[in-house]
């Protein structure tokens, strides 16, 4: 998913998530880092930044981890925000970035892992990328894709008038 709380700059202005990034070019990710808590702040939390090819059963690859302060909510350090710096693969595809965060004494770690998905392109028609297709299992395994593509619903007419009546 596009998480609003992960977001990259190049040159320090602030890159449009519809623009597809430049291959092997640095950019600085910045994660915005929120604390549910009124009463416990967090002090040096890591926070993991990676990202993920465009396929089948990926894997991480890390960019780099921060220590980050979040103040208690409603506090002037809340939320926080940290960036690193990344440079783009030099290979055009569709990545995932990907932000953890890594604190032991949350009440909530389900919800630690936020995911940015990016275009890395070079300025050119058609764009090709690649697919990656990973077997982590011992056994050759056969993969078959089907090229689809999405088609939204037709979306029913609305019988009501909007004046209060139920629709």
């Amino acid at each position: 998913w596009d998480n609003p709380d992960i977001v990259l700059f190049r040159n320090g202005v602030m890159v449009s998530e519809s623009e597809p990034l430049l291959p092997a070019t640095e950019y600085e990710i910045e994660a915005t880092v929120w604390n549910n808590s009124f009463d416990a702040p967090v002090i040096g939390m890591a926070v993991d930044f990676s990202f993920l090819a465009f396929g089948i059963a990926t894997t991480s690859t890390p960019i780099g981890t921060t220590l980050l302060d979040v103040g208690v909510k409603g506090s002037p350090s809340h939320p926080a925000r940290t960036r690193i710096a990344w440079m783009t693969p030099a290979v055009p595809g569709h990545y995932c970035v990907q932000v953890k965060l890594n604190w032991i004494d949350d009440a909530n770690p389900e919800n630690n892992l936020g995911q940015n998905n990016l275009n890395v392109a070079d300025a050119h028609s058609p764009a090709l990328f690649s697919f990656q297709v990973r077997n982590s299992l011992p056994e050759e395994r056969t993969v078959r894709l089907i090229v689809d593509t999405y088609v939204p619903l037709e979306l029913p007419e609305c019988k009501g008038t909007g004046g209060g009546e139920e629709l």
